[in-house]
């Protein structure tokens, strides 16, 4: 099952039984699906510590999958994202990650 398909399930079970997910913990179920299986392109962005404001947060795209704790984040591009696979990559444990960008 890819992981389209099964954020696709999750989201009919929500339109489905609203009372089954509050939003918070659909959209926390549908980061951890996505976390748990990490592709190269994905928008993700980097916590460097907890309470830490988002101007601390760094916006980055997944270069690739180092193992299954930690995957190889291009951070810096100048704006470049379209072409971000041609920039170095920083090895970020995916504890530290949230999918999307702030």
């Amino acid at each position: 099952m890819t992981i389209q398909e099964e954020i696709s399930i999750l989201r009919e079970l929500q339109s489905n039984h609203t009372r089954f997910f509050t939003k918070e913990e659909f959209d926390k179920l549908q980061e951890l699906l996505i976390l748990s299986h990490p592709q190269v392109g994905h928008k993700v962005y980097y916590i460097p510590f907890d309470g830490c404001n988002d101007s601390e947060c760094e916006n980055g795209m997944v270069k690739s999958i180092s193992d299954a704790e930690n995957l190889f984040v291009v951070y810096h591009c100048g704006g470049d994202w379209k072409n971000f696979q041609n920039y170095t990559a920083a090895r970020t444990s995916i504890k530290d990650l949230k999918v999307g960008w702030i």
